[in-house]
C-alpha cells in the first residue's frame, strides 16, 4: 500500500505558497488606468477595452478562487502528510524502546 501514495509534503506546501501569490497578483486590478490613456478620442476603442476590463476581472475572479483552493488543497496536503510522517515516527521510536 504505501508504494501506490507518495507526496513531496516540501514541493506541495511551495507550490501553494506559490499559487497564493498568483491569486494575490490575480486580484490586484487590471490596468485600467492605463486604457484610459491608450483609448483618449475613440469611444469605440474605449468602450471595447472597457468591455475587455470588464470580462477579464470576472474570469480573473473566477479563476482566482480556483486557484485559491488548489493552494488551500495543496497545503493542507503538504500539513497532513508531515503530521503523519511525524506520528509515524515518533509510533517507530516509542515501539524502538
Amino acid at each position: 500500500m504505501a508504494n501506490t501514495f507518495s507526496v513531496d509534503p516540501w514541493l506541495a506546501g511551495q507550490i501553494a505558497r506559490e499559487l497564493g501569490e498568483i491569486r494575490t497578483e490575480l486580484s490586484s486590478p487590471p490596468l485600467s488606468s492605463a486604457s484610459d490613456v491608450l483609448v483618449a478620442g475613440s469611444e469605440k476603442i474605449a468602450t471595447a477595452m472597457h468591455e475587455f476590463f470588464s470580462d477579464s476581472t470576472e474570469s480573473r475572479t473566477r479563476m482566482g478562487n480556483l486557484i485559491e483552493r488548489a493552494a488551500g488543497l495543496l497545503g493542507q496536503l503538504s500539513e497532513g502528510t508531515l503530521e503523519v510522517d511525524r506520528s509515524l515516527a515518533a509510533a517507530f521510536e516509542e515501539g524502538a524502546r
